[in-house]
């Protein structure tokens, strides 16, 4: 194989509102962008229309999307489909067909998420966490066939992977805990920064806050397993000794923010906690060089992308003793039990009394980190994909 052809499959629902997986995938893309490889090409496909020609439109996905999208896995494709009334020779032949227009352009895929939209094409898969095994049976893993879903993704796409991504080195050892996979199937791509880092951002207040207003904050969403509800509890404790500062939130809501907003109404600190809802990069950056601190007790790693935005920004840090987040900050972060309020307590007292603030300037720069792994798995990904050619039959 004289060259390797990468497709890079963006998803179709990312946007502003989901979070830190849409600052991640526009911070990736910049990097890929920039990746130049002898005998690599790196371009774009998706089985959603974008107003961009340089994204390949994959209209055979698109036009069997209803079939396919049953099951993201070929194996249980097959039987569900089957169970419709479609033989499995017409399942087969909508599956060749996906696979005959993706080989015209690509040799090897590449989600940069974790999600596999077709896993009967060589692939590269992400892993950014094992949320329903690594941690508590929180609702957003377990409940309304969230759980099965999971294990049953979990449980074939990444064996069938030429490659998987991992987030840090401790996710890697998770990779390897609960999957059983071989250690030389998983590379470390760091978790990046959005771009909520980067000098074009310039820092704007909210405007519903006020002047010279000291807080903490934590951008999150508000699911169940970011431990809102230990952080209020916390801070109803925190307020007591430092009335003067105010605790804000943001982040778009998942279900749990009237309980969130309720429990703050319950201990009387509706004047206390600032509840922004969901806010631009600008407005983020604002928080980040303004606040006393991000104070972040996630249950839920093993890395999180706050953390290194923060510090990269040089805003102080407290957060939940997860190994990854140990990872990721070392010296620089103040870690707690994220289900013990006291210790939190404790965590923001330690932040707001700290004579010299930490410098992250000689730390790791993730994005160079991230593009030279990315490099390093692509041309290991030719070596593997080389050992075969574009058209065999066995394919």
């Amino acid at each position: 194989m004289d060259k390797l052809r990468i497709g890079v499959w963006l998803p179709d629902n990312f946007s502003p509102e989901s979070g830190g997986g849409f600052g991640y995938l526009n911070q990736l893309i910049s990097i890929l962008d920039d990746i130049k490889i002898d005998n690599i090409e790196i371009s774009y496909l998706s089985h959603a229309s974008y107003n961009n020609s340089d994204i390949f439109h994959l209209k055979s996905y698109q036009k069997y999307s209803i079939l396919l999208n049953s099951s993201k896995i070929a194996s249980i494709k097959l039987k569900i489909l089957n169970k419709l009334g479609l033989s499995k020779k017409t399942i087969r032949s909508v599956i060749q067909e996906v696979k005959d227009e993706l080989a015209e352009k690509f040799d090897l895929i590449y989600f940069p998420t974790p999600i596999c939209y077709f896993d009967d094409f060589p692939f590269i898969y992400t892993v950014w966490d094992l949320g329903h095994l690594n941690t508590y049976s929180f609702p957003e893993v377990t409940y309304n066939g969230c759980f099965e879903s999971r294990q049953l993704d979990y449980s074939v796409i990444p064996f069938k992977a030429l490659l998987i991504l991992a987030e840090s080195n401790y996710g890697k050892s998770e990779i390897l805990n609960y999957l059983q996979i071989n250690k030389d199937r998983i590379e470390v791509v760091p978790l990046l920064p959005s771009v909520v880092v980067e000098s074009s951002i310039s820092a704007i207040k909210p405007k519903s806050l006020k002047e010279n207003i000291k807080f903490f904050h934590y951008p999150a969403q508000f699911w169940s397993h970011k431990n809102h509800l230990n952080l209020i509890l916390a801070f109803n404790e925190f307020v007591k000794e430092y009335p003067n500062v105010k605790l804000i939130l943001s982040g778009a809501d998942k279900g749990n923010l009237k309980y969130i907003l309720d429990t703050i109404k319950h201990y009387k600190l509706d004047d206390k906690v600032i509840y922004l809802g969901f806010i631009t990069y600008e407005e983020l950056k604002w928080l980040y060089l303004n606040s006393m601190g991000l104070i972040m007790p996630t249950l839920m790693g093993p890395s999180n992308m706050p953390l290194i935005e923060a510090a990269m920004l040089n805003c102080p840090v407290a957060c939940s003793n997860i190994n990854g987040h140990i990872e990721q900050l070392g010296d620089y972060g103040i870690y707690f039990d994220a289900l013990d309020h006291l210790d939190i307590k404790k965590s923001m007292i330690t932040l707001i009394n700290r004579e010299n603030k930490m410098n992250f300037i000689t730390f790791k720069n993730y994005n160079e980190i991230a593009k030279d792994r990315l490099q390093k798995a692509f041309i290991k990904s030719m070596k593997i994909r080389s050992c075969w050619g574009k058209n065999d039959k066995i394919f």
